[in-house]
């Protein structure tokens, strides 16, 4: 219904008497929000005039919004859906029963309007916008609208979508044996391997918590192979055990996948605490005991990968089952020095491994870095707050280097701030480094430190002035203008 249809029915016209258009939709028995009802049965013209007069945007019914409205409008949809968002209308707002307009759109079989809500939805994402409308419904576990948008677009079947997966990968993923039933039936072929990352549908599968099981038990009758290797060399196998989906790999193995399979010379049990994944890990303990006494390439451990990793229960469990806890790896690290790389949960590890008789002021045998060292150098500061209060060293030095001067070489603001809110004296006395900082270039930890108290006009030991690190012809170096600006000279 446009404008011109609706204005003889509102006395004087819409824009002279604007009350009157409200009566005229409770006459069609809409009994819905003005715009609302606009957006039904109306068009873009109508829906403009009334905003501009004044209609509320985000009046809804139960929650359904004008767009989710004009989705159904099989007229005017596409323009009033480009309207309404123009105006601030969300193309992802759920309503009561939790769905979004192109839901509405796909149910009135409205498919050029949900094509454009689709796209719509994921602008921000140029990946995701490789999924169509047929794509979206298997997603949506939607058998009755993927028939339907089928036989709307047959060649939808053929595109592939995010990541290159195809319509039969994302069933495997998302929907159900009946999904993958008929996209089989329809000229799918379960064989193919997605494009980015040449993973096989049973891969996917294995991401199904809901019906992995049952899906792996009918790519069997196609002759998938069971330990297929994806390009990051993982198996169905590592797929289910990182996603925790036991049932999918208890079908896996009783078709032949192998629980022998190592990745970058990782074996599974050690793939799955890497994923922290207790259940997992304790599934192929199970299976393969001896697994749990595995080692990587470097001597790690599987109280390593925890330490790196995990939180306490898996770290707590290894270590019941007997994983060594003062092994070292080869360069000398201990299971300690690795919860400095654990930022989810090394903070609650550390006061549980040093219980156990770990050295909180322990050092490498190659670098003869601390676990502190490791912990400031990733800027992990929880960490490194707990290995202070449980009494590591800050005064600690390594290859000459105070903590602070660490710090910056290794290009951590994080752990230079952490050491200066523990030793500020550190920033005044050493000019080390403020010069390491210049050497690198590193304009952020050079101007912290000269607003923290270093004094940038201090010479090296060799009689080097900060200025003469840089070459007298490199007018672009923003350091070097910095320095300047402080009346900074060459020496």
């Amino acid at each position: 219904m446009t404008f011109t249809e609706i204005s003889p029915l509102t006395n004087s016209g819409l824009e002279a008497n604007f009350k009157s258009f409200p009566a005229f939709f409770k006459l069609q028995n809409l009994g819905l929000p003005l715009l609302c009802s606009a957006a039904k049965i109306a068009d873009a013209d109508v829906c403009r005039r009334l905003l501009d007069e004044g209609a509320d945007l985000d009046a809804t019914d139960s929650g359904t919004t004008a767009l989710h409205y004009a989705a159904m409008n099989k007229r005017h949809g596409e323009a009033l859906v480009e309207l309404l968002v123009s105006w601030g209308l969300r193309v992802d707002q759920k309503d009561v029963l939790d769905e979004e307009p192109i839901h509405f759109a796909l149910r009135a079989k409205n498919f050029q309007v949900a094509k454009l809500l689709l796209e719509l939805k994921y602008t921000a994402d140029g990946e995701q916008r490789r999924n169509n409308l047929l794509h979206f419904c298997i997603k949506e576990q939607n058998l009755s609208a993927a028939k339907d948008v089928f036989e709307f677009d047959k060649t939808m079947l053929q595109e592939r979508g995010k990541y290159g997966k195809t319509a039969f990968h994302l069933a495997a993923e998302f929907s159900d044996l009946q999904m993958c039933k008929w996209l089989v039936g329809q000229g799918a072929n379960p064989k193919e391997l997605d494009a980015k990352n040449k993973a096989s549908a049973m891969h996917f599968a294995a991401f199904n918590m809901a019906h992995g099981a049952d899906l792996t038990l009918f790519l069997v009758s196609f002759r998938l192979n069971m330990n297929h290797r994806d390009r990051f060399d993982e198996t169905p196998l590592h797929y289910a055990l990182k996603t925790g989906n036991l049932a999918a790999a208890e079908q896996l193995l009783v078709f032949g996948a192998s629980l022998d399979v190592l990745r970058s010379n990782e074996n599974l049990l050690l793939y799955s605490v890497v994923a922290n994944r207790l259940p997992s890990a304790s599934f192929v303990y199970q299976k393969k005991p001896h697994l749990l006494h595995g080692t990587d390439d470097t001597a790690r451990n599987a109280l390593h990968f925890a330490a790196e990793f995990s939180d306490l229960e898996t770290c707590r469990w290894l270590l019941d089952q007997g994983v060594d806890l003062h092994a070292v790896e080869n360069n000398g690290l201990s299971v300690l020095h690795f919860t400095g790389y654990n930022f989810p949960f090394g903070s609650e590890l550390v006061e549980f491994l040093v219980s156990r008789g770990l050295d909180v002021n322990g050092r490498e045998s190659e670098a003869h870095r601390t676990p502190l060292h490791c912990a400031l150098e990733y800027g992990n500061t929880g960490v490194a707050a707990e290995l202070v209060r449980l009494g590591a060293r800050l005064d600690v030095r390594l290859a000459e280097m105070d903590l602070l001067h660490f710090c910056v070489d290794s290009a951590s603001m994080a752990g230079a701030r952490f050491v200066h809110q523990h030793c500020p004296e550190l920033v005044r006395a050493g000019k080390d480094a403020l010069h390491c900082a210049v050497r690198k270039a590193n304009l952020d930890l050079c101007r912290w430190l000269v607003e923290s108290g270093a004094d940038p006009h201090a010479l090296a030991d060799n009689g080097a002035s900060l200025l003469d690190y840089f070459d007298p012809g490199d007018l672009q170096n923003e350091c070097k203008s910095y320095l300047s600006s402080l009346g900074v000279c060459r020496s």
